[in-house]
């Protein structure tokens, strides 16, 4: 069972289960809403999993005192409720049923038989469900967007959007004033620091020798903003004061990048390759771990543009086709987030607390979240 006017996602996980109980047992449940009469309630002897919120009390006394991103599964009698506190971590809840709670057998004419355990009780940590799990539940999403703020440039023609770092107070974006006799190695960069929520300024920078600009990330343990130059100087990244938008040094990296995102967990930076989408991982000291990691085919010949990440996954936004692509933190691919952002160009990108945001070159730096809705 599921709520009648439940989301694309709870619709997703009712498929997903029942795609997991077909593969093993060749058959599937049966479907029902929760399209509930007046005084009508369930049948105690009737086997059901709820999925989702409903309109029965089953499901909401187990919604009762979920923390967010908390998932619990729980068995009443004859009935499994299976509930979140919010859409977007429901799939790692059916994951969990599914690996623990379901098995099967045969028995001596060679019938299966599912078992489900009994007794279930189990409440998720809060911490266990990013906000974005369920992009591993699809290969390609399609998504919304919602316009939040255009931080305008800060004149003097300086006014062409580059990289770019959001976080939950800040955000901090770079603006060129372009070369092209000079190969942008003249380039005029100016960072904008603005406040996150409502893009109001806070302050300017003076002029920078930043070249593109092309990408901006952030390092809390040595509170430094990081800004990929790009086009001429591939190699070299600068370190700016995030309070005084000066810079602090310039690092030379052993290889020419196009982007970077640094991880506070891991605390390891990831670094687009230039001259293609391939990727790899540095440490803090800006070494090289591990091997080069080799991007989707399916965006091949895509523009490259910035990165982002939290702990599970590696984002990069990229032009032409307007799109996110997603890794995991051991370089494989998990899905493609068609952006729906309009004919504009996406700059940057930034996840804050598992929230997409992307900013756009329109008159300026427009800033959009963008929200993963369903399959594409």
């Amino acid at each position: 069972m599921y709520g009648e006017k439940c989301s694309p996602l709870t619709l997703q996980c009712v498929d997903d289960l029942n795609a997991e109980i077909k593969k093993l047992t060749g058959k599937q449940f049966d479907l029902k809403t929760d399209n509930i009469k007046p005084g009508e309630t369930l049948n105690e002897d009737d086997p059901l999993i709820m999925i989702g919120a409903t309109a029965y009390k089953e499901s909401a006394d187990a919604m009762i005192g979920l923390e967010k991103n908390q998932y619990i599964i729980v068995s009443q009698g004859n009935h499994i409720v299976i509930v979140a506190e919010n859409d977007s971590v429901l799939p790692y809840a059916i994951k969990r049923f599914i690996s623990d709670c379901l098995s099967v057998t045969k028995d001596n004419s060679g019938n299966v038989i599912l078992f489900v355990s009994d007794g279930i009780e189990y409440l998720s940590n809060p911490g266990e469900c990013p906000m974005l799990a369920y992009l591993r539940t699809k290969d390609k999403f399609i998504s919304t967007s919602e316009y939040l703020y255009t931080v305008a440039a800060p004149g003097n023609r300086i006014n062409v959007t580059q990289g770019g770092y959001l976080d939950g107070n800040y955000f901090y974006q770079a603006f060129i004033k372009k070369d092209t006799a000079s190969n942008e190695a003249n380039n005029v960069v100016r960072i904008v620091k603005s406040d996150a929520k409502t893009g109001k300024i806070i302050k300017i920078s003076g002029d920078l020798a930043l070249n593109h600009a092309n990408d901006i990330t952030y390092n809390p343990k040595i509170n430094a903003l990081l800004v990929v130059h790009n086009n001429p100087n591939r190699s070299l990244v600068t370190l700016v004061d995030p309070d005084t938008l000066e810079v602090i040094r310039t690092v030379t990296l052993p290889l020419n990048i196009y982007c970077m995102t640094y991880n506070e967990e891991r605390d390891m930076y990831v670094v687009g390759i230039s001259g293609g989408q391939n990727f790899i991982f540095l440490d803090a000291d800006f070494k090289v771990v591990g091997k080069v990691h080799v991007a989707t085919t399916k965006t091949a010949g895509y523009t490259t543009q910035g990165a982002s990440s939290d702990n599970d996954f590696i984002y990069f936004v990229l032009y032409n086709q307007n799109v996110i692509t997603v890794y995991d933190w051991e370089g494989r691919f998990v899905t493609i987030i068609v952006l729906n952002v309009g004919n504009i160009e996406p700059e940057n990108i930034s996840v804050v607390n598992g929230e997409i945001y992307v900013v756009c070159h329109s008159g300026g730096a427009k800033v959009f979240k963008i929200i993963p809705k369903n399959t594409a």
